[in-house]
C-alpha cells in the first residue's frame, strides 16, 4: 500500500512541477518583454531628449537664407 502511495505521489509531483515549470517559464518571458519594452521608452526618451537639447533644424534654416 506504501509503495503505491509512493508512485502515485512521485507521479503527481513529477506532474506538477513540469506545469510548474512552464508557468515559470511564461512569467519569465513577459518579465523579459517587459524589461525591452523599458529600455525601448528608455532609448525613445534619450533620443527626445537629444532632439531638443541640439536642435539643428535653425541652422539649416539660415544656410538656406
Amino acid at each position: 500500500m506504501n509503495f503505491l502511495i509512493a508512485i502515485f505521489s512521485f507521479i503527481l509531483g513529477w506532474i506538477l512541477g513540469i506545469y510548474t515549470r512552464n508557468i515559470l517559464m511564461k512569467i519569465i518571458n513577459v518579465k523579459k518583454k517587459i524589461k525591452m519594452a523599458e529600455r525601448i521608452i528608455a532609448e525613445e526618451e534619450k533620443r527626445r531628449e537629444f532632439k531638443e537639447k541640439h536642435d539643428f533644424s535653425d541652422c539649416f534654416k539660415e544656410e538656406e537664407k
